[in-house]
């Protein structure tokens, strides 16, 4: 009898540690789940929220033929142009960034407040449409924006 109870108790005590190691390895599986999913959710969201940046900012100064895209010391910037400051998005040493100056003013891109950290940024202006690419760490998000005001 003393063989069987011994017996059973090592079957218990065998049954319970398996559980516990199942759970331990459910725990860790979930965990770099949650982990990676939230790291593509954050990066998404970062992308986002500079596309969202781009568009209120694109939306509250254009002007007719105010949104053009010139190229400065090799970096491919986005003016807008309000008739009395022109205001230059691009990257730039990886950020992108925002320079405003007066109409008359020089260029010159390592002063430009840095918005958020970026790759790269491409710029299309067609006639009536603006498509933005951003790039950052091999994530790309684009955007169009159909103009409002006249554009040659």
């Amino acid at each position: 009898m003393n063989e069987h109870k011994s017996l059973t108790d090592f079957t218990v005590l065998i049954i319970y540690g398996l559980f516990i190691i199942l759970i331990i390895v459910s725990l860790m599986i979930g965990t770099r789940y949650y982990y990676q999913v939230s790291k593509i959710n954050s990066e998404d969201t970062y992308l986002r929220s500079t596309v969202s940046y781009l568009s209120n900012k694109i939306r509250n100064n254009e002007t007719t033929n105010g949104v053009k895209i010139e190229e400065h010391e090799k970096i491919n910037c986005l003016v807008i142009d309000d008739l009395t400051n022109k205001t230059y998005l691009y990257v730039y040493e990886g950020y992108l960034r925002e320079y405003s100056l007066t109409s008359d003013g020089t260029f010159i891109p390592g002063i430009g407040d840095k918005i958020s950290k970026m790759d790269s940024i491409d710029y299309e202006l067609d006639e009536d449409s603006l498509t933005i690419t951003l790039s950052k760490d091999n994530t790309e998000q684009e955007m169009t924006l159909s103009l409002r005001c006249d554009h040659d």
